[in-house]
């Protein structure tokens, strides 16, 4: 596989999957001092927002003057070995940049054009590392959940992205690409930094990367079982085999779960892969409990969509119509919580109650026919869920209105 497509595949890998919200203590560099006023706040949700409207409008090559490329960049090459040359450095950043500036925000604009979401939800300042984070939601209906946290960098008096906390891999960025950056290095240079067990190893992670980029995922999962060293305990590793098995069976999809959660059990970065954990476990008062912890690390109040499948899961309507309902009125765009509500009245068979929704999901598209011809249609079984509804005065009477 060519260094390029290593560059393309990560990145596209870090997109893809649904996230944890601990960050890695680095050295403070200069640059990244930012003193906590309501001022540098400001400029924090402003280059936020500058952001989000450049996925929104699927303008990447504004998304990408955003980011503070030496700084980041300085982090992945920053390797203390004798063929880390600036001449070696400099073929690593063009090709890196090339891919970023064409993959990572391009990715992330085809998702929300096909009805995905990429929504700055909050920021934070780290006293730490002395800078500010903003937190973005990226969510897709077959995708889930995923959150990317963006550090902020001052560069020449403008605000700027220096690195990003991908929260499925539960690391950075750039901690995630000097790895392979490393590997890059031509193995007789490389087994002077790293033991050439170490670099047989990574390069059967990273063959199992790449039969996964192919759609290849039992020889993937078969690959990525061939680490036997301490890799196979790092979190990135770990998690990488749970994408993986995702795609085989549910067995062993939970079976790299609670690989995962046994080993970093006390990690609080893995909230939404123990969600999964607990549901496949049918133990949902343990799932709610780690929505919970995820949204109050987040504040992201979205997260009562989640909150409601898992109540609807455990057969209690009323509280999931309650979550749903919650979503309908501070996410109004999004129809999908809509279906959902008026689903959990029908089998309450509270159908006045319906009405209202239908209405405000009505007025979300230009046609109200639209809306009446998908809750009266059947589907490919010749069933309709909403049936009951359907037949109802109340519906009857809202269709002539």
């Amino acid at each position: 596989m060519s260094i390029k497509y290593y560059f393309q595949f990560t990145l596209i890998f870090l997109l893809l999957f649904n996230v944890n919200y601990a960050q890695e203590t680095k050295s403070i560099k200069k640059d990244t001092i930012i003193i906590e006023n309501e001022e540098n706040a400001n400029k924090t949700i402003e280059l936020a927002q500058y952001i989000e409207a450049t996925i929104i409008n699927n303008t990447p090559e504004d998304f990408a003057s955003k980011m503070a490329f030496p700084l980041f960049l300085k982090s992945i090459t920053n390797v203390d070995n004798e063929n880390n040359t600036e001449a070696y450095q400099k073929g690593f950043k063009d090709g890196f940049k090339d891919s970023f500036n064409t993959s990572f925000p391009q990715k992330l604009s085809n998702s929300v054009a096909n009805g995905a979401f990429y929504d700055f939800i909050s920021y934070k300042y780290d006293i730490i590392e002395r800078t500010y984070y903003m937190l973005f939601r990226f969510y897709s209906e077959e995708e889930g959940v995923n959150y990317h946290d963006y550090k902020v960098s001052v560069v020449n008096g403008e605000y700027k992205f220096s690195d990003i906390y991908i929260y499925l891999t539960g690391e950075h960025l750039s901690s995630t690409l000097k790895r392979m950056y490393i590997l890059t290095f031509p193995k007789d240079k490389n087994e002077n930094f790293i033991t050439s067990n170490s670099i047989k190893e990574m390069q059967t992670y990273f063959k199992a990367i790449e039969l996964f980029g192919d759609q290849n995922y039992i020889d993937a999962l078969k690959e990525i079982n061939k680490v036997t060293s301490t890799l196979k305990d790092e979190k990135f590793f770990q998690i990488m085999k749970i994408n993986i098995a995702s795609k085989i069976t549910d067995d062993l999809y939970f079976e790299a779960l609670e690989e995962l959660i046994q080993t970093h059990k006390e990690d609080p970065t893995i909230y939404l892969n123990q969600i999964d954990y607990y549901l496949l476990k049918e133990k949902y008062n343990k799932a709610i409990e780690m929505v919970d912890l995820l949204e109050y690390t987040t504040e992201d109040d979205f997260l009562n969509f989640l909150k409601g499948n898992i109540y609807f899961l455990k057969e209690d309507t009323k509280q999931a119509y309650q979550h749903f309902l919650y979503i309908t009125e501070n996410y109004p765009d999004y129809s999908t919580p809509y279906l959902s509500a008026i689903y959990c009245l029908v089998l309450e068979k509270e159908y006045d109650q319906c009405i209202p929704l239908l209405t405000r999901l009505s007025e979300n598209y230009e046609d109200k026919n639209d809306i009446i011809d998908f809750f009266e249609s059947e589907d490919e079984n010749g069933d309709n869920e909403y049936k009951d509804l359907v037949d109802s005065k109340a519906f009857k009477k809202w269709k002539m209105i």
